[in-house]
């Protein structure tokens, strides 16, 4: 069975309501960072960059971090929010 294309998933999720995409998306976002993105995240979550940086405590982000890989989906929106910036502030300090 093929994956839907994007504009079926957009569709869908339209259809279904604001609390429904709402809904996929932290489901989409969960199973992404404990797959595929898992490595990338680990690599901008890790503990001496966090601390190197500043912005947040390491040791709070590190807990919900491994809470999260053991299942806890509450702070999976959170995370992203950090990784975000995390992924942004590596882009500005590159260029």
């Amino acid at each position: 069975m093929s994956s839907p294309a994007p504009w079926e998933i957009v569709l869908g999720a339209y259809r279904q309501g604001a609390f429904q995409c709402q809904r996929k998306f932290g489901v989409l976002l969960a199973d992404g960072l404990r797959g595929d993105l898992r490595s990338w995240a680990e690599d901008l979550l890790d503990a001496r960059r966090i601390t190197n940086e500043g912005f947040f405590d390491a040791s709070l982000v590190r807990a919900r971090w491994d809470g999260f890989i053991a299942g806890n989906d509450a702070d999976r929106h959170l995370l992203w929010a950090i990784l975000m910036f995390e992924s942004w502030l590596s882009r500005q300090r590159a260029g």
